[in-house]
């Protein structure tokens, strides 16, 4: 792939969220009240790197056999670890302890052996974080390709396209309930946004109400009745 040095410098709106959030990740940092020129220097690489970089690979353009391989890879990597996380919320604490991980859940001593899984303080419901380092961090990597096979176009007629339609579903179910066991509600909001503007135009507006609906009872029910896991 070689960059196309005619849109090199041409800024979208795309383009323009991802300067805003630098900026917004500049100003918090600044004005942190423990702020420090080390620190901020050593957490630039997860704030602002991968946004600097999507900003680079969005200027190079990709093959369709390309984009097409590195969408199934996302994918196929996707449900293995979604699928391990799954597995690990019921796997007992001696097969963690037998790979090499910590008997510590939910904390974290340098140079030593990080923790399976985190649990919510005051439970013992865990938090699933599968390959990760941490739930959320789980969390938000899943959002890649839940975000993939949302974009699905749900079309219905071949047995193909039905079978397509049906594998996609499987795997959109794979990848929420793996979202949900990590308990990240920063990952929880993106993925019903995400979710959302995928099938907007493509559901009905009693469908809209319907979700919007259910989606304000489940946060009721869940504040109600799980307010450890959603009010911490």
């Amino acid at each position: 792939c070689t960059i196309e040095s005619v849109k090199l410098w041409k800024v979208d709106f795309i383009d323009l969220l991802i300067i805003l959030l630098i900026l917004l990740g500049t100003v918090v940092s600044i004005f942190h009240f423990q702020f420090s020129i080390f620190n901020f220097i050593f957490g630039f690489k997860y704030d602002f790197l991968p946004l600097i970089s999507f900003v680079i690979l969005r200027r190079v353009p990709w093959s369709e056999w390309c984009m097409e391989w590195m969408k199934q890879a996302l994918l196929w990597v996707g449900a293995s670890v979604a699928l391990y996380g799954i597995v690990s919320f019921f796997l007992p604490d001696t097969f963690f302890a037998w790979l090499g991980y910590s008997d510590m859940h939910s904390l974290y001593l340098p140079d030593h052996p990080i923790a399976a899984f985190q649990q919510i303080g005051g439970t013992t419901l865990r938090r699933i974080q599968s390959t990760m380092s941490g739930p959320n961090q789980l969390g938000l990597w899943l959002l890649i390709p839940l975000a993939i096979v949302s974009s699905h176009q749900w079309a219905v007629g071949s047995r193909a396209t039905k079978k397509r339609s049906l594998l996609a579903t499987a795997y959109l179910l794979l990848i929420v309930i793996a979202l949900v066991l990590t308990f990240s509600r920063s990952a929880w909001i993106a993925a019903v946004v995400m979710i959302m503007v995928a099938t907007w135009r493509s559901i009905s507006r009693k469908t809209k109400h319907v979700a919007a609906l259910a989606i304000g009872i489940g946060l009721l029910v869940g504040v109600v009745f799980f307010p450890n896991t959603l009010i911490r």
